[in-house]
């Protein structure tokens, strides 16, 4: 419970402190976009250590205790902590102490139920850690893509159906990474009620564990999608290069550029 005399301090004071747990409002991200975006900032703060937390959620966690603590709070500490997305930035996902996988998706939902906060995200830096890797995980992230598709009023399993038509234009990565996989993919996957045959059946589970995962990397994909439809008054965004994107080449000699980092 907060302190008796805190709530009478004016809203503009407690939106000053409760800033300073923001990246965006201490304008962090402020690199010129001649330079790599979303550089890791300059700070005091000490070299992240792999057994401890990592700092930058520990500023979140802040935002997050106070937005519980009453309704004041959280009208103020809600804006500001939904001002950026930038989960592994700095040297704070060297932490081994918290759990990288499969945060994005949750936030995906959060934005799809909530469009006033969904319009307060201002920066978003994509780390390929950020995304799940165990199959457990497939399920929920499957259905958190369909409910903010109708968010928006998309038909989304009506749209992957359409692209089993522009197959032949399919990159050669892409052809090899799928073979006859990614038309059962993109016409069952999302499907609530589809039948499939056991041959088929196989093959959506095979793009789903086999290789690369194309199915994974797919749905990745679409997620970000989602992830910039929900948010209009996006000013930065900053998306790592991996080799969990669809038509993800590799090429040794782009090692090491810039501009093979950040989108």
């Amino acid at each position: 419970m907060a302190h008796p005399s805190t709530p009478r301090l004016p809203n503009e004071i407690l939106v000053l402190i409760f800033s300073h747990f923001c990246l965006h409002c201490q304008d962090a991200y402020n690199e010129s976009w001649d330079e790599r975006p979303l550089r890791p900032i300059a700070s005091q703060r000490k070299e992240q250590q792999a057994e401890a937390k990592p700092w930058y959620s520990i500023d979140k966690q802040t935002l997050c205790s106070l937005s519980l603590t009453c309704r004041q709070f959280r009208d103020i500490a809600q804006p500001v902590l939904y001002h950026e997305f930038v989960l592994g930035y700095g040297d704070s996902w060297i932490s081994e102490v918290y759990q990288w996988n499969d945060r994005l998706a949750p936030f995906i939902r959060t934005l799809a139920r909530r469009p006033d906060l969904a319009r307060l995200v201002k920066v978003i830096y994509i780390s390929h850690r950020i995304f799940s890797t165990s199959e457990d995980k497939e399920e929920p992230r499957r259905n958190i893509l369909l409910e903010a598709a109708n968010a928006l009023g998309v038909d989304l399993p009506a749209a992957w159906k359409e692209r089993v038509e522009i197959w032949d234009y399919i990159c050669l990565w892409e052809k090899f990474d799928w073979p006859d996989v990614y038309p059962v993919f993109s016409e069952f996957y999302l499907d609530d009620h589809r039948r499939l045959t056991e041959k088929q059946e196989r093959q959506l589970r095979r793009a789903m564990s086999e290789k690369s995962m194309p199915g994974r990397r797919w749905t990745n994909a679409e997620l970000i999608a989602m992830l910039l439809a929900h948010t209009p008054n996006i000013e930065i965004i900053s998306i790592q290069s991996s080799r969990g994107w669809p038509t993800q080449e590799a090429r040794p000699r782009d090692a090491g550029s810039p501009n093979s980092q950040d989108l």
